[in-house]
């Protein structure tokens, strides 16, 4: 169990698109969580989430106001996300800071979790 610390990326700004940065954590095992990630511009989250997710792997993303307490975060339809494949969603909820975590699987569990947002 590990915590892995997010790296933050600025993309350059583009005609449509301005402040727009991309936040990594990078190769998630079975019990990581990711360090918090303090969200700048908190509407219009997209997370990304890919790798190995090995036998019940299971990835939940959470959120926090006060940077102690953390709660589940949920997605656009109002379901906690509990990803068990790739996935690609939008973030329903507006926390000050959110962070990975990978719950459940084995040792071939390997996650990477991509945050888009503004910054």
């Amino acid at each position: 169990m590990a915590t892995i610390l997010p790296t933050r990326t600025k993309l350059p700004d583009l005609v449509d698109y301005h402040n727009i940065a991309i936040t990594a954590w990078p190769l998630l095992a079975n019990g990581d969580e990711g360090g918090a990630c303090t969200v700048c511009r908190p509407a219009d989250l997209t997370v990304q989430i890919f790798g190995t997710f090995g036998a019940g792997g299971t990835l939940v993303i959470d959120g926090t106001l006060d940077g102690i307490h953390w709660s589940p975060m949920t997605d656009t339809f109002g379901v906690p996300i509990a990803a068990m494949a790739s996935k690609l969603l939008t973030l329903a909820d507006v926390p000050l800071a959110i962070r990975p975590r990978v719950v459940d699987g084995d040792k071939t569990t390997s996650l990477t979790v991509l945050l888009l947002g503004r910054v």
